[in-house]
């Protein structure tokens, strides 16, 4: 299973065992420009988000095509955890909860 695949589609599991692999691009860009992050914050997969805000590569600022970043869409789908954890990794607040 590709790795962008696995988080929009919530794989947790996949997700942890393809995060283990160093050459994985996790912030690959698909043809409109989502993320793997972005996918999975458009989704409301809070699991994954969170794997992914624990990973170091991941770059949440990155935009889509229409300029959105995984902010934007987590806002724009009113999944307000994910709006919570973004916002509170950005400022460096992110809690272990």
């Amino acid at each position: 299973m590709k790795f962008w695949e696995a988080c929009s589609d919530g794989k947790v599991k996949e997700v942890q065992k393809l995060l283990q692999n160093q050459k994985i691009d996790i912030n690959y860009q698909g043809y409109l420009g989502e993320t793997p992050f972005y996918f999975a914050s458009f989704k409301g997969h809070i699991e994954v988000v969170k794997l992914l805000l624990s990973d170091q590569r991941t770059s949440i600022r990155r935009k889509a095509d229409k300029g959105k970043t995984a902010l934007d869409i987590a806002k724009k789908m009113n999944h307000s955890e994910i709006v919570k954890l973004i916002k509170e990794f950005d400022t460096g607040n992110l809690s272990n909860n």
